[in-house]
């Protein structure tokens, strides 16, 4: 039998304040699609507890990967050492991107 070994997702103090934002400025249009919406971008980084590999390296910062959901980006970084999954930003896709540090 085949032991799942899982990770712990930890948002950085950054990301969190990227969803809060996310959430607001989705709100203003639709608290429905708001709430999809997180629901969704949740879900994702929840599933990368069991798969983290699954989403390719941020080719402008190899220290972390990069994570496409709908029109939101999620980079995080896996700290192998402590399995953790930490979500460093969640940005707009048509965000520019700069530094990543959470």
């Amino acid at each position: 039998m085949e032991i799942e070994t899982r990770y712990q997702i930890v948002y950085s103090p950054s990301s969190e304040a990227d969803l809060h934002q996310t959430a607001a400025y989705l709100a203003r249009h639709s608290a429905s699609a708001s709430l999809t919406v997180l629901k969704e971008i949740k879900k994702r980084i929840d599933a990368l507890a069991k798969m983290p590999r699954l989403h390719p390296v941020y080719e402008m910062d190899q220290r972390y990967r990069r994570m496409v959901v709908g029109s939101w980006l999620v980079f995080y970084r896996i700290i192998e050492e402590d399995r953790i999954v930490f979500i460093a930003r969640v940005y707009r896709v048509e965000r520019n991107v700069g530094a990543i540090e959470g």
